[in-house]
């Protein structure tokens, strides 16, 4: 009787042993990744990324996830997420967003960069910001003016460099190297006070617009 039970122990045990494979077995021998690509909706200024997503090559499509790419995103800061979309048996989809960039700061000859949630970044690598503003000194309270001219809806994209003041105030250089000088307070009106004056044949022929003495505005 006891026979018959060890035989039948060791039968099992034969069934295990001769049946069992890894999990990973099938895997790692099947659906390696053999090629990336960006989805339509990436967006641009990802040459140096790419450059850095090839190690994914050769690793198994099925056990790929966004913890992946963790290391990307910490070399790139200027991304936001990475979503993932696995085409079998070998090919891997890429959607890349990256952080929106308002601003370039130039900080004791280092640049750094500047977000529409206040992130300040040090820039690692070369990226192609563009016609992004200069911003020159006050980074901190750089993100209250840029909310300011989003809600009165300055043309950004004209303003070539900030320049800030230790008083508390700011310069404006717009692309067309006109100069707009604001006080430290009412700066909202001052800027709403150009908007609707910098279209107009007066304002045109000028280049300097000086907003810093109390209800007044010097031009030349």
């Amino acid at each position: 009787m006891i026979a018959k039970k060890n035989y039948v122990v060791l039968f099992f045990l034969f069934l295990i042993l001769t049946t069992y494979a890894p999990k990973n077995t099938f895997f790692s021998t099947f659906f390696k990744i053999k090629e990336i690509v960006l989805s339509n909706n990436s967006e641009e200024n990802l040459e140096n990324i790419f450059k850095d997503l090839e190690i994914i090559l050769g690793k198994n499509i099925t056990f790929l996830s966004e913890k992946d790419f963790e290391f990307i995103i910490n070399k790139h800061p200027i991304i936001k997420e990475i979503k993932i979309k696995k085409i079998y048996p070998s090919k891997v989809e890429l959607d890349i967003n990256q952080k929106k960039v308002i601003g370039i700061i130039i900080d004791k000859k280092e640049k750094k960069i500047i977000t529409d949630k206040n992130e300040i970044l040090k820039l690692r690598r070369y990226y192609d910001f563009g016609k992004l503003p200069f911003i020159y000194g006050g980074s901190d309270e750089f993100i209250k003016l840029y909310n300011l001219l989003n809600e009165i809806n300055f043309p950004i994209e004209k303003i070539k460099v900030f320049y800030y003041f230790e008083i508390g105030r700011w310069d404006l250089e717009l692309i067309n190297n006109k100069l707009i000088k604001l006080p430290p307070k009412n700066v909202r009106f001052s800027l709403q006070n150009f908007i609707e004056n910098y279209e107009s044949n007066n304002f045109e022929k000028f280049d300097f617009f000086d907003y810093r003495i109390k209800n007044e505005l010097i031009i030349r």
